[in-house]
């Protein structure tokens, strides 16, 4: 999944680093620090195992997945709703 990126001057970082990196961590946007003209390093985020909800809606929505196969998703997912005790979505 490729993630947002943005530029910050070696000056800016020095006086926001605890700000800078924690947008790095919380919206994964990688940030590349210039120095004049030129590119000296990059900041990116950790990579994390398994995926966001969101990642997961972009998957599903992207995959051409065959009737047969959103049946059976949609079965797991409600057996595993069901085991883990988690109430039905008011919003579906």
């Amino acid at each position: 999944m490729p993630h947002h990126t943005e530029s910050v001057t070696v000056t800016e970082l020095a006086r926001n680093l605890a700000t800078i990196i924690d947008r790095v961590r919380v919206s994964a946007v990688r940030v590349s620090i210039t120095r004049g003209s030129q590119t000296v390093a990059n900041l990116t985020p950790v990579a994390q195992s398994g995926m966001t909800l969101g990642g997961l809606l972009d998957l599903l929505q992207s995959s051409a997945l065959s009737v047969e196969e959103q049946e059976e998703y949609a079965r797991d997912v409600g057996s595993v709703q069901e085991s883990a005790g988690i109430p039905p979505s008011p919003w579906e």
